[in-house]
């Protein structure tokens, strides 16, 4: 009962008083943590510029603003995946927050997929991995994580070999061998041999490829705002393909 009570009291109820007297509450731990965040930073500096020269010193300051940056960035993005996961919360729509959710998942592995290609290169020389090497071993560990996120989640509980029918069977065949042996060994080719962003630019250019096949093949529809979206995807990988480098 005296735990609860303690808690109850050092706790801030946002929907309850004053509300600009439990903003500042709710935001004096903040800016208690940013005058420790700025003392830490005159730690750095002070040791920089004892143990270090002027261009230490000033590369430290130089790259502040690239640190800050990146960070706001990722602050910024978790706040909106937040804020739109406790709407959801708040208005009982399981729906809406399990679509937050894989909408943040994706945008994460976008972002992953970006910051692992920029690697790759530069740990490539190091590793003296040929190209095949490095997509066998991106496909072993994918195919693994996988596997340990199907066996979670239970997946093999709900699969049957009765409901494998020969077209599911040939379209994973065909995305084994095109879309995973034979792509991404090319890809990993073109980041040896070509820059970084010519190389992850076929990412814009997929949807659109997607889009085209759908109106195509499957009947979708297609209005000004998609076309659009489609040339001036095009035209910006154009720009970046055909910059020249230097």
């Amino acid at each position: 009962m005296e735990a609860t009570q303690k808690k109850s009291a050092l706790s801030v109820n946002m929907t309850e008083g004053s509300l600009w007297k439990n903003m500042l509450l709710f935001s004096l731990p903040l800016m208690l943590t940013q005058v420790l965040e700025v003392l830490f930073n005159l730690s750095d500096v002070a040791i920089a510029g004892k143990f270090a020269d002027y261009r230490a010193l000033g590369a430290v300051g130089s790259t502040t603003l690239l640190v800050s940056l990146f960070t706001g960035l990722l602050i910024g993005m978790g706040s909106g995946v937040n804020v739109a996961v406790a709407r959801g919360l708040g208005m009982g729509d399981k729906q809406r927050v399990e679509k937050t959710v894989h909408t943040s998942f994706v945008l994460c592995a976008a972002f992953g997929w970006v910051t692992g290609s920029f690697l790759s290169k530069k740990q490539a020389s190091e590793t003296q991995l040929s190209v095949i090497q490095t997509s066998g071993l991106l496909m072993f560990i994918g195919g693994l994580q996988s596997l340990v996120g199907a066996a979670v989640l239970g997946e093999f509980s709900t699969f049957s070999m009765d409901s494998v029918t020969p077209l599911s069977a040939g379209a994973l065949l065909y995305l084994v061998i095109f879309g995973a042996i034979i792509a991404y060994t090319c890809y990993f080719w073109l980041l040896l041999h070509t820059r970084t962003v010519v190389a992850i630019s076929y990412e814009y250019v997929n949807p659109v490829i997607g889009v085209f096949l759908g109106w195509l093949l499957a009947g979708e529809q297609v209005d000004g705002v998609i076309v659009t979206a489609c040339c001036l995807t095009v035209l910006s990988v154009f720009f970046i393909v055909s910059r020249k480098h230097g």
